[in-house]
């Protein structure tokens, strides 16, 4: 498998599996080994005395990547030899870490990918993050960091959605329930205990909470021959009239943010065709990206031109869940 699928990888991004100087097997780490350091630095001799950037265990195909043995292994590893970025694969599954020495290894998880469910968007993310030239250059770790913010908040928004659902069914909002059982007067003439309601919306809590509000898309993701009301990245939010309209928006937030890095844009592409190019006649249905000199295709469907969008936003190290779109 590390022949097959890893180094083949590897080579991918750049990163020449035959120069031991370069791809490091077998590195140690402390009083432990781990199958592979990727080292970078202006030329061989310093290179085999260089710290490694990246450290990557390779696990075989049938075992759970998911277990906490294997995960605290390769950030142990990290935290031994002090390598920011740690990488757990069987070749299918790739799974990212960001150490730092105050880190905790569950808060340090902050991509992951399948290369069989979504071949593209694994290729532009293994690019982000492993592509050589982008760890030597530093962007690599730097939009690892933005990921795991963007994850890191993410996850803190659930619990507390999740935590402030609980305290209304737990009976601590008694002004919702006076309200449901008011509403439940007015339609039947009967009014029902405040302790029945509350004991309804405690059995019916895991259907209210998978059935999503009328007009709304919980998902913030297309469909259909909806048309897109706005999109919102990390709580700001761009009105829109159309999909291409969209993605442009999406592109020049981005140009915004990271305009040192904009050109990367011009990596994400189809199986045949690009994306985005400096020559609109490469493109279908091209549109011009503000005044940077780069058109976006944005032919396809609602769906396809958010799924390109959340990968413009991953390939400068967000992550897609912090892309929203309303549709209307």
């Amino acid at each position: 498998m590390k022949q097959a699928v890893v180094l083949r990888i590897l080579d991918a991004a750049g990163w020449n599996a035959f120069d031991l100087s370069e791809v490091e097997p077998d590195f140690q780490a402390g009083s432990a080994r781990v199958d592979y350091a990727l080292k970078s630095a202006s030329s061989a001799r310093m290179r085999a005395s260089a710290t490694p950037k990246v450290l990557v265990e390779v696990k075989a195909l049938n075992e759970n990547l998911e277990s906490e043995r294997s995960q605290r292994r390769i950030t142990n590893l990290c935290a031994r030899a002090e390598v920011e970025v740690g990488v757990l694969t069987n070749g299918l599954s790739w799974l990212f870490f960001l150490w730092s020495p105050d880190a905790r290894r569950q808060d340090s998880l902050f991509c992951e990918i399948n290369i069989q469910q979504d071949p593209e968007t694994a290729s532009a993310e293994l690019n982000n993050y492993l592509s050589k030239d982008r760890v030597s250059n530093g962007q690599a770790v730097r939009s690892a960091e933005r990921s795991l913010r963007d994850r890191n908040r993410g996850e803190l928004i659930r619990n507390s959605i999740i935590e402030g659902w609980q305290q209304v069914v737990r009976g601590l909002d008694e002004g919702l329930v006076e309200l449901i059982a008011v509403a439940a007067e007015q339609k039947t003439g009967i009014r029902p205990e405040n302790r029945l309601v509350r004991r309804v919306l405690i059995e019916q809590r895991a259907d209210l909470l998978a059935s999503p509000v009328e007009g709304e898309n919980p998902l913030g993701s297309a469909g259909g021959r909806s048309r897109p009301a706005s999109f919102t990245f990390e709580s700001r939010q761009h009105d829109v009239r159309s999909w291409p309209e969209l993605l442009v928006g999406v592109c020049l937030v981005m140009q915004e943010l990271h305009p040192n890095d904009f050109d990367n844009i011009l990596q994400i592409g189809g199986r045949k065709n690009p994306y985005f190019s400096r020559n609109a006649d490469a493109l279908s249905q091209p549109r011009q990206i503000g005044d940077t000199g780069i058109f976006a295709a944005c032919q396809g469907a609602g769906t396809q031109i958010t799924s390109r969008a959340r990968r413009v936003v991953e390939l400068f190290g967000h992550s897609g869940n912090s892309l929203a779109v309303e549709t209307r």
